[in-house]
């Protein structure tokens, strides 16, 4: 499996590994939600189950940002060429090796430092549309475009 195939594996396994956990965490709290039960103590039932649909609403948005990771994952096609920047692209610039695809960060990879990045990221904005040979200065630094496939 080439090095590209195996980041863009990694990504997929992390997004449909956090899509998992979410669907849990939203469950476990509908879960104990429903087993809260009114008691004497009335301010006390309400305010927990107060907490527990705040729980569950946070990790419903979580959720919902996972899936539409996962949904702009599964649009890249990594065994295109590749000219110029876009998501599903490596990048091998001057001070560091980066892969367009979601916000992974950073992953060790046959012994090699690769940052996953999204095209929404700071440096992302900075790469997309960048061929071999291009340069450009990102917080202070100057990179050049060593290649990209």
């Amino acid at each position: 499996m080439d090095i590209k195939q195996e980041l863009y594996s990694i990504c997929q396994d992390k997004v449909t590994a956090r899509i998992r956990t979410l669907q849990q965490i939203i469950d476990d709290t509908q879960a104990a939600s429903n087993q809260e039960t009114k008691s004497s103590a009335g301010d006390k039932f309400e305010t927990t189950r107060a907490m527990l649909q705040l729980e569950k609403d946070k990790s419903t948005l979580q959720l919902a940002y996972a899936f539409n990771e996962k949904q702009l994952l599964d649009q890249i096609n990594i065994n295109q060429p590749f000219s110029e920047v876009k998501a599903g692209a490596l990048i091998t610039t001057n001070t560091a090796t980066y892969f367009l695809a979601n916000g992974s960060g950073k992953l060790e990879l046959n012994e090699q430092t690769i940052y996953v990045i999204s095209s929404a990221s700071p440096i992302g904005k900075q790469l997309l549309g960048k061929k071999k040979g291009d340069q450009f200065e990102w917080k202070g630094k100057a990179f050049k475009i060593l290649n990209v496939e």
